[in-house]
């Protein structure tokens, strides 16, 4: 019977074939395992606390309009306009999936505020955390691929702080919401601790603020958007 060399004759032998082919499917396998939850989009040398990527410096222009990230497809305005995304999780989860799908319609606007995936209180520390790598790492890509880019800074309990706000860098432009916060005291309490803190730290230029104006906020550098969702909700829409 007839002795290969791949078979029976050298059985730990590998053929530059059987090699190249080998290393062709781990390339592959490799490659899909860095697209699951975006470590593609990571890179070390723009990480810092807890390798949480760290964001540039934004100065440029500031929002004229925003416009609600499940409405940007059919909005009629674009000059001016920055995408927000102070809806549900569940509406813009799609993008942390597939972010480079959409590129080209933010390039339609003027810019992108930051993702807003939630931090709330009664979420474990890690889910938190999580959440806010998400926002972070989104942010970084889209600086990367020169979207003009505006930090949403969040927060939730003290224990959060450190990790929300390393990275993002002083006197820069950031925005802030208050959203889902004003039916409950302790809510409210955490916002203001961690409003206060953001600004202690960060010390931002200006402030683009999204929903209802709160008591001892430094309305000299902010510029208010009202929340759209809750006005539809009072008008009874």
């Amino acid at each position: 019977m007839k002795k290969t060399i791949e078979g029976d004759l050298f059985p730990d032998f590998v053929s530059e074939i059987s090699k190249s082919r080998a290393e062709s499917e781990l390339s592959v396998h490799y490659q899909k395992k860095r697209h699951l939850d975006n470590q593609h989009l990571f890179h070390q040398d723009q990480a810092g606390y807890m390798d949480f990527p760290v964001l540039d410096k934004y100065t440029g222009t500031v929002p004229k309009l925003l416009v609600s990230f499940d409405h940007a497809r059919t909005a009629v305005t674009h000059s001016g306009a920055f995408v927000h995304f102070y809806i549900d999780d569940y509406q813009f989860q799609r993008v942390w999936l597939n972010p480079q799908n959409y590129l080209d319609l933010f390039r339609q606007f003027e810019g992108v505020l930051g993702t807003d995936f939630s931090q709330y209180s009664n979420m474990p520390y890690p889910t938190r955390m999580n959440n806010a790598y998400k926002n972070r790492l989104i942010g970084r890509f889209l600086q990367d691929e020169g979207i003009n880019y505006i930090h949403n800074v969040t927060w939730s309990k003290p224990d959060s702080y450190e990790y929300s706000f390393s990275g993002i860098p002083q006197q820069s432009i950031i925005a802030i919401n208050c959203t889902s916060i004003l039916r409950c005291d302790y809510s409210k309490y955490l916002w203001r601790k961690g409003y206060d803190e953001a600004i202690r730290r960060l010390d931002p230029l200006k402030i683009i603020r999204y929903g209802t104006k709160m008591p001892g906020e430094k309305e000299e550098i902010s510029i208010y958007f009202e929340n759209e969702q809750l006005n539809l909700l009072r008008n009874g829409r």
